[in-house]
């Protein structure tokens, strides 16, 4: 026995059980096996003789030293805030490598900290599962700093592997159920983890089928309402929102904010300050990436509120066996419904319930916290102020203030604007300045109420003065649609590819001759001039037409095509596109909403996938696994897109 082994022998004190070489929890005659305890409880520590020191000396634990006669450690992994990893030998294992978290001085000089450790890390050792790295061993130092033994993940971190994972529908299926699975294992042993994120999930050999989540020391070694986590993945409750109500739901938001990462190739935008942290959880991010089967899944792990969440990782598995569709998407993002004032949650200490999956759909809005301020007739006040808001569907105040409005022309305001327009689901917004107003945004929405409270509450936090939404030239489309627009607005081109000099036309009744030859019938028709331009020499298109906000048809595939098309139409050809007016038909009196949608890149564009604009009533085939399909197509061919919306009104009627 080293001289080392010998100085690090006399503080031995296990508290949680050992595995042996087979990976059984036996371990031997050094191991320690903790107590069963109430389900959702830590069970208390077994101190073995000599007791460990109750404060921490000076002494510092380095690469070269063995603990408890046992782990050499041969390199340090990492080093942070609760203290250090280390790679290390298993000398009683003929050398086996492990990984050894040794927890801070600072942390060991408090007995209460002291207690919750050696509770956690009990527990910790309890939990069996594949998605969990093993917690072997814990036990104190010389100095009497905790450390916990884990095994050795030879391999990188999801986030050092962020765009390079590449898996199918079933993969990412089945390495969400994994992972959750593991999760729900420690939440029924009372542990959450709070620090889901790309970093603390290591790829076995590599491999996202072999996935493992670790880090669960940290939250160990932190009081249960102290921060643990990234700004990015956080729950909304872990920034102080609803009560700051951690539980299962909690880990559970931040898997899927992490799975999300996976899916989309980078970290997803959700703040790295707390105030904007805050602003951004108000709503859904972009789930475009989420395979569509699975976005109702996503719709609910992520919801803002955590009563609204499933309740257990059980349930959010169950949800992606159901694989539940429509149209492409859920229906979650697409009913409108009002989210419930407050619902029962069960304690965070008590493990997950098994209760059902709350069913009520998620509309994006949320109650401010000025607005559950002050006497019932206050809160009737606000009620009504927001049934108003969505009845008008137009110019609405944010705050009172100065009836001028603010200028949303500021960086400060257009930049927000900006962001709050990109992520609205079920929508393709484009947000507006104007000098000496609020802001102001067209384009199309699926439920245009949802998405102008989302927007509204997104600037009524970041805004000091009053000021007005812009939301007359926002045109409804079908719901059936929502998969295929988000879809298309995950490659929105950076500059406008298709424009025309107003959003809203006025049809009259007339006979819409084309030429001598063509003519499209009687009926209440109109003629934007369409502009479609920033085509690159060598990119082709195609042109859909979304008619009267519910069917989407292909009007021509190619180049070639689009001149012919053009040319039927008087319209010109440009140097880098053409200009041509559009006959638009009002079916339905006395206000419709059109939207034409362009993609360039890359040829041809599948039939299957487009439909064929030849035919006599030609159709985009849209279907569950149209979202999907485009997407890949999309990437495979650096397809980018854009859509501009207009409305047809009826002139007839003054």
């Amino acid at each position: 026995m080293t001289d080392n082994d010998k100085s690090n022998d006399g503080h031995r004190a296990s508290f949680g059980p050992t595995r042996g070489e087979d990976g059984s929890k036996n371990g031997g005659p050094a191991s320690r096996a903790s107590p069963k305890g109430n389900l959702g409880e830590a069970a208390a520590p077994q101190w073995s003789q000599p007791a460990p020191p109750s404060r921490a000396g000076p002494g510092e634990i380095g690469v070269g030293e063995t603990l408890i006669g046992r782990f050499r450690l041969s390199k340090l992994m990492a080093r942070g805030r609760t203290g250090e990893v280390f790679e290390a030998e298993d000398i009683e294992a003929s050398g086996q490598r492990v990984a050894i978290k040794v927890f801070s001085s600072d942390l060991a000089r408090d007995d209460s900290v002291r207690t919750q450790i050696a509770n956690a890390t009990s527990t910790l050792t309890r939990i069996e599962h594949e998605a969990i790295v093993a917690y072997r061993e814990a036990a104190f130092d010389p100095w009497g700093r905790p450390f916990v033994v884990m095994e050795f993940i030879d391999g990188p971190s999801v986030e050092e592997r962020l765009g390079n994972i590449w898996l199918s529908d079933e993969q990412f299926s089945a390495m969400a159920i994994h992972l959750a699975s593991g999760l729900g294992v420690a939440h029924r042993l009372g542990m959450v983890h709070r620090g889901i994120a790309p970093d603390s999930i290591l790829l076995a050999g590599g491999d996202p089928m072999r996935c493992k989540i670790i880090d669960f020391a940290i939250a160990a070694a932190e009081p249960e309402d102290g921060f643990v986590g990234k700004f990015k993945y956080v729950a909304p409750e872990q920034l102080g929102e609803y009560d700051g109500q951690i539980g299962p739901w909690t880990d559970l938001y931040s898997l899927a904010l992490t799975l999300l990462a996976i899916a989309s190739g980078r970290d997803v935008d959700m703040g790295d300050s707390i105030a904007e942290a805050v602003r951004k959880r108000l709503w859904l991010p972009d789930l475009a990436a989420i395979p569509s089967r699975y976005r109702l899944a996503f719709e609910r792990a992520l919801h803002p509120e955590p009563a609204m969440r499933p309740r257990s990782m059980d349930d959010f598995i169950n949800l992606l066996k159901e694989v539940r569709t429509r149209g492409g998407t859920s229906s979650a993002s697409t009913d409108a419904h009002e989210l419930p004032a407050q619902s029962p949650l069960p304690s965070a200490g008590t493990g997950a319930s098994s209760g059902a999956v709350s069913q009520a759909p998620l509309t994006g809005r949320r109650i401010p916290k000025w607005a559950l301020i002050g006497s019932a007739a206050a809160i009737f006040l606000v009620a009504t102020v927001l049934v108003v808001m969505l009845a008008t569907g137009g110019d609405v105040g944010l705050r009172k203030g100065d009836k001028s409005g603010i200028d949303s022309a500021t960086p400060e305001i257009a930049a927000l604007a900006t962001s709050l327009a990109n992520r609205q689901p079920c929508a393709w917004l484009t947000f507006e300045p104007a000098t000496g107003k609020g802001p102001q945004f067209v384009g199309g929405a699926g439920n245009r109420s949802d998405a102008q409270s989302a927007i509204m509450l997104g600037l009524a936090d970041a805004q000091a003065g009053g000021g007005s939404v812009g939301w007359d030239e926002v045109v409804s489309f079908d719901q059936s649609l929502c998969g295929a627009i988000d879809a298309l607005r995950q490659f929105r081109a950076n500059d406008d590819l298709v424009t025309s000099p107003k959003r809203t036309y006025v049809a009259a009744e007339k006979d819409m001759i084309l030429s001598d030859e063509y003519s499209l019938g009687q009926g209440m028709w109109t003629q934007p001039l369409l502009r479609v331009g920033g085509l690159q020499p060598d990119e082709d298109l195609i042109l859909l037409v979304i008619e009267a906000g519910s069917k989407m048809q292909p009007l021509f595939s190619g180049r070639e095509a689009g001149e012919g098309v053009v040319q039927l139409l008087s319209g010109t050809v440009t140097q880098d596109g053409f200009e041509v007016p559009y006959p638009a038909k009002l079916e339905q009196p006395p206000k419709e909403g059109y939207g034409i949608a362009v993609v360039a890149g890359k040829g041809p564009f599948p039939v299957d996938l487009f439909g064929d604009a030849n035919d006599s009533s030609p159709r985009v085939p849209l279907d569950a696994g149209w979202p999907d399909r485009f997407g890949r197509a999309a990437r495979a061919h650096g397809w980018r897109t854009d859509i501009f919306w207009f409305s047809v009104t009826d002139g007839s009627t003054g």
